[in-house]
């Protein structure tokens, strides 16, 4: 017996069979729009700021890691640079970490000679952070990682413009330390923020 030929047209809908059917999807879709990095709010100040900040502590830590010593490492080194011998509790509190963060970096720069710990004579619990050669002989191959990257950063400005935008972000610094709980305002005297001025 031959097969009765099997009417498609039942097991189409409505609008197949109409020719009105939307074709499905295939997961593709549109491009899609970036957006536009100019205008607010992808152009804000903190997020350009954050945006820069993060690029250039991703190079700068590239830098660094060719001399075997990380971001957090360099932080301690600097201050040490020019308040060798200050306490654990002092080197945290500048740098803005927590003593306990400071301290197992402090162990990894004194086992790789970088530094030595010494308790303090009049206070035990004290515990005072001194350079070793090393770590005094490192202070320009470390700040030459710094100076790299700003050069990389920097690529393009002229001289005017690199001190109009350090004159603003001072501006900037100054403004929102002054609007914080407890600000004293001007911060041009911190030693912290006027070390980094330096460029590093």
């Amino acid at each position: 017996m031959t097969p009765r030929p099997r009417n498609t047209s039942s097991s189409l809908s409505l609008a197949q069979r109409k020719g009105t059917a939307k074709p499905r999807s295939t997961g593709a879709g549109p491009a899609r729009k970036l957006p536009d990095v100019t205008e607010p709010p992808y152009a804000g100040i903190g997020r350009l700021l954050r945006t820069a900040h993060s690029s250039f502590t991703r190079l700068f830590t590239l830098n660094l890691a060719k001399l075997d010593i990380t971001f957090g490492q360099f932080q301690h080194l600097q201050y040490l640079w020019v308040s060798d011998g200050i306490t654990q509790v002092e080197l945290a509190a500048l740098i803005g970490v927590q003593p306990a963060a400071s301290t197992a970096i402090l162990l990894a720069l004194e086992q790789t000679g970088y530094i030595r710990r010494v308790r303090n004579d009049a206070d035990r619990r004290k515990i005072n952070v001194f350079l070793t050669p090393k770590g005094r002989a490192a202070k320009q191959p470390l700040l030459q990682c710094a100076k790299d990257a700003n050069e990389i950063a920097s690529r393009t400005l002229s001289e005017q413009t690199l001190a109009e935008l350090r004159q603003t972000i001072g501006v900037m610094v100054n403004n929102l330390t002054a609007a914080l709980p407890n600000a004293s305002g001007e911060v041009e005297d911190d030693e912290e923020f006027s070390y980094r001025r330096k460029g590093v």
